[in-house]
């Protein structure tokens, strides 16, 4: 559709279980599931419009997710996990055509520290080792590419590639509003109870090492600290398109099988190439807001720096200084002693790059801050595939 300027393009992810599709409605615009005995038509345009944006993209891009999970045939492990979707491995590649010619480019990633649920429970447990496969899949990738084009030492993984999460920290001059555990602890009981079912206990947990859920409560009432919860589902290129809606990058939202999505796909069309020129777009408009909100007001009322390198976002002086207010939020979410408000909500990723794009643990950092007993990776669990991909 067409609104005076702006070029709007509705995608989906639906089969003809979830919706009726009109008969003029053909291939390639849909397709016929090869696995369905009754010739289900599938509409992945949702998974389309993604991988066509990124491989469209010139300088930068920027994503927030509920999940970030994809690509897993290019693995280091559980390959097989069915996670197809191409949309990690066509940022990994993105990344990877611009460092063989050499132009600036990076890829924004904002994330849940944890997924909703418990933190300790076993889905939520595989869908961040799920995750941090993700990320190390394209970490290795383009690290792979920087080593090929004779650049180790000058440049890094995280030169062209940043995760995020969002949280909040208040300092302990604010009033509590709870002291202590409410009275009725049947929830916690339930909730140890749920974690201690067989039906939930992978080859790599262990019955012993549940989280004490109210021992976690009292931690965050203390250190004054908790995430921001990520459940947007954004992706903006290059401040010309923006994709708004219901998908998060994962197998569930792009399968068209499975989960139903919609999303609204815009472009301002006097804005198309026209980075750096003219007026500015309301999609840039759309992002800028966005990081005043994520990176603080006082940052954008300081003086030491040059705003317009926000209008650069592949700009490597952007691209630190984005950097470095993370990891100083970071630094002050996770500070022991008095807690202190935290000046931005962009918070650095707990996960530590090496050289070669695989992914460590920041030293001191193995567990999610307030859950003692929750990895950050996650790890193996019965759960099935299809229901954490």
């Amino acid at each position: 559709a067409n609104v005076n300027d702006n070029v709007i393009q509705i995608i989906r992810s639906a089969d003809d279980n979830s919706a009726i599709f009109d008969k003029r409605i053909q291939p390639p615009r849909i397709y016929i599931d090869p696995l369905s005995k009754h010739n289900h038509k599938v509409d992945n345009s949702m998974h389309k419009g993604y991988v066509h944006h990124i491989r469209h993209a010139k300088n930068f891009i920027y994503i927030e997710s509920q999940y970030f999970i994809g690509s897993s045939h290019l693995w280091a492990e559980a390959r097989n996990a069915g996670a197809t979707n191409l949309v990690p491995a066509e940022l990994a590649e993105k990344i990877c055509s611009k460092i063989r010619v050499n132009e600036p480019f990076h890829v924004y990633v904002i994330v849940p520290l944890y997924p909703e649920g418990f933190p300790g429970s076993s889905p939520v447990k595989q869908i961040l080792r799920f995750r941090m496969l993700t990320v190390q899949m394209v970490y290795t990738r383009i690290a792979k590419a920087i080593k090929e084009q004779g650049l180790t030492g000058q440049k890094t993984p995280t030169d062209y590639f940043s995760v995020f999460f969002l949280g909040n920290r208040e300092a302990d001059d604010s009033e509590l509003v709870h002291s202590e555990i409410p009275e009725n602890q049947d929830e916690n009981k339930l909730v140890k109870t749920l974690n201690r079912s067989p039906n939930t206990i992978g080859e790599e947990e262990d019955v012993e090492d549940v989280e004490d859920y109210g021992n976690a409560y009292q931690n965050v009432l203390r250190n004054r600290r908790f995430q921001i919860y990520v459940h947007s589902k954004l992706l903006i290129v290059d401040d010309q398109v923006a994709v708004i809606g219901s998908a998060n990058i994962n197998q569930r939202s792009f399968d068209g099988r499975r989960d139903t999505e919609i999303s609204a796909s815009m472009f301002e069309g006097s804005q198309v190439s026209s980075v750096g020129h003219g007026p500015k777009s309301k999609i840039y408009g759309f992002r800028m807001s966005l990081w005043w909100e994520h990176l603080g007001k006082a940052l954008f009322e300081r003086q030491d720096w040059d705003r317009s390198l926000f209008d650069r976002p592949w700009d490597p002086e952007c691209i630190r200084l984005v950097q470095k207010e993370a990891k100083q939020n970071w630094e002050t979410f996770i500070a022991e002693g008095k807690p202190q408000h935290v000046k931005g909500h962009l918070m650095r990723f707990p996960y530590h790059v090496n050289d070669d794009g695989t992914i460590t643990h920041l030293e001191g950092h193995t567990y999610i801050p307030d859950f003692p007993k929750s990895l950050i990776f996650g790890c193996k669990t019965m759960i099935p595939n299809f229901i954490t991909t």
